[in-house]
């Protein structure tokens, strides 16, 4: 239930009109189980296998869809830039809710390698409008130490 009044609260947009890409989309959950192919980047919302329920946090080989030589997933919301056998995974963590540590917002850019940054936000702003529309002080006051809601706060590494 929190995470539809997020979804409606904050929608997301997705443009694919630089790219040549494909969409697979699903009944009931027009976002999260959409994928996108641009020539061999792949991006997904969650898991090549379960593209809404994955949660990758240990990187292995086989998380990496055959023909992607660039991976972005995310889900975790928590940043993270591999090289995976020379193949690239990346989860460019959440704008507004960071789940490692670090609260500060994250991006990502691509120039001619792909790079993760931070950059401050205005978090009580944020907190001010989330307590506005009416969310639970749980929903925001993890966004203070970049945590999950409840505290806990993850990484990602690769499997052994």
């Amino acid at each position: 239930m929190r995470a539809a009044r997020a979804r409606s609260w904050c929608p997301i947009l997705l443009s694919t009109s630089a790219a040549s890409s494909h969409r697979n989309r699903s009944p009931g959950s027009p976002w999260s189980r959409s994928y996108i192919i641009d020539g061999s980047t792949y991006f997904i919302h969650g898991g090549w296998q379960d593209p809404v329920d994955q949660y990758l946090y240990a990187i292995a080989e086989t998380d990496i869809p055959e023909g992607a030589e660039t991976f972005f997933a995310g889900h975790t919301h928590v940043q993270v830039l591999l090289d995976v056998k020379g193949r690239t995974f990346c989860n460019p963590g959440a704008v507004g809710q960071p789940r490692d540590g670090d609260p500060r917002c994250v991006c990502d850019v691509r120039e001619r390698a792909y790079r993760v940054r931070r950059v401050d936000y205005d978090i009580d702003e944020t907190a001010f409008h989330m307590k506005k529309a009416g969310f639970p002080a749980k929903c925001y006051e993890n966004l203070y130490i970049g945590a999950q809601i409840g505290g806990r706060i993850d990484k990602i590494t690769l499997a052994v």
